[in-house]
């Protein structure tokens, strides 16, 4: 085989690997986990101070599974005069799936979701709440079974 065959052959399968990255390139969706992330980044101070109170109390919101429900469970010491807040459930594959609970002056500090309301897979939760006017926020990942 001459020299001039090999070259076509490597050509050939540079343009059927690029035709083929191309095609999965187009498949691929363009979401981002947060449709709001810039507005979200100018006030991440207000995160920083959320995360910081939360962390004096030295306690943490709890996220369970149990019961077909999904448990969300503020700290007691934070959660005695609720003033608003809503709790954030970010699905990371599909924006479809995300929830957002409100949580409401006096609701309490223990909130349950049927689990039959959540698709199979890995949610990011985020809680954003403010009790007698002292601003507090928790994240974490959970795995939704």
């Amino acid at each position: 085989m001459n020299w001039g065959i090999r070259v076509v052959i490597v050509l050939v399968l540079f343009l059927a690997g690029m035709t083929f990255m191309v095609g999965l390139a187009m498949r691929q969706t363009n979401e981002t986990v947060d449709a709001n992330y810039y507005d979200k980044e100018l006030k991440y101070q207000q995160v920083i101070d959320g995360k910081q109170q939360l962390a004096a109390l030295g306690q943490r919101v709890s996220v369970t599974d149990s019961a077909g429900s999904i448990w969300v469970r503020l700290p007691e010491p934070a959660s005695g005069h609720l003033d608003s807040g809503y709790i954030d459930f970010l699905r990371l594959s599909s924006s479809a799936a995300d929830r957002r609970i409100s949580i409401r002056p006096g609701s309490g500090a223990v909130y349950s979701l049927p689990r039959t309301s959540f698709v199979k897979g890995w949610y990011h939760v985020s809680v954003t709440w403010t009790n007698n006017q002292v601003g507090y926020y928790f994240e974490e990942n959970v795995q939704i079974p």
